[in-house]
């Protein structure tokens, strides 16, 4: 039997960690020299069932709502910013779904972009 996130973790469902990553580390520091800060969205998946396909639906949803705010989409003439947001955004929500770590979630994030989650 498979213990979901929920009873190993019991904070979790409250508050997921989203998008802490190496990428947004890049840009942080890029964009804000001296900042020690990364830049983070807490993304809540309480009360959503992640074993049903419209739970894994609205939590992938929401990371990406998190994964763009996090990674500032920026003005749409300016190609090395517009390719920065992009690679942030891939690996932000790469790695939000790889922190939940839930069957669910992970297929339907393989489906919806095509590529296979690495560990």
């Amino acid at each position: 039997m498979r213990k979901s996130n929920r009873s190993v973790a019991p904070g979790l469902p409250a508050c997921l960690l989203a998008c802490v990553l190496s990428a947004c580390a890049v840009r942080t520091v890029v964009d804000a020299p001296g900042s020690d800060a990364l830049p983070q969205r807490r993304v809540s998946y309480a009360g959503l069932n992640l074993d049903s396909a419209a739970g894994a639906r609205m939590l992938l949803r929401r990371l990406e709502a998190a994964a763009e705010q996090v990674c500032e989409r920026p003005d749409q003439r300016d190609l090395a910013q517009q390719q920065r947001f992009h690679a942030c955004y891939a690996q932000a929500l790469a790695d939000a779904v790889r922190q939940v770590n839930h069957r669910q979630l992970t297929v339907l994030y393989q489906a919806s972009t095509g590529s296979a989650m690495s560990r």
